[in-house]
């Protein structure tokens, strides 16, 4: 399967996300089958901007890009070194790595990561990340039948 490869963050960047394309990809990720919406009230496709972040800034900086009903999409960084602590979700996620390389820990496995790879997790999963030395880590997180 062939991976995306980004090798820095530029400000404006942007990801699309296309309703038509994302919600028949979803309905196996989903709890609850997708919900056809009337074309008047919902957009078909929803641009979200990444953060223009750079080296500077707090260690840890979390930006949610979107929320809707049954999805979440955000952005974090990790600056200098600052790893994300364990956590879990109540949601299946999936975390992808645009910027930065490190350690993925899901319960006793360590999972290397680099730009272009892409995780999914179960919901309640504890997991953590260690960015790989100073540089910055930026990751895009899809929370997946979130509430």
């Amino acid at each position: 399967m062939p991976t995306m490869k980004l090798d820095l963050i530029r400000p404006g960047l942007r990801l699309l996300v296309c309703a038509s394309l994302v919600a028949p990809a979803l309905a196996g990720c989903c709890r609850q089958p997708p919900v056809a919406a009337a074309a008047s009230s919902v957009e078909p496709i929803v641009e979200l901007a990444l953060p223009a972040w750079t080296d500077e800034g707090p260690g840890l900086e979390h930006q949610v890009l979107f929320e809707g009903e049954g999805m979440k999409v955000a952005a974090i960084a990790l600056r200098g070194g600052t790893a994300l602590p364990e956590h879990s979700a109540d949601a299946r996620l999936s975390i992808q790595v645009l910027r930065g390389s490190g350690v993925l820990r899901v319960g006793e496995r360590a999972l290397a990561v680099e730009p272009g790879s892409v995780v999914v997790l179960e919901p309640s999963l504890p997991h953590a990340v260690d960015p790989a030395g100073e540089e910055l880590m930026v990751l895009v997180v899809h929370y997946f039948g979130a509430p």
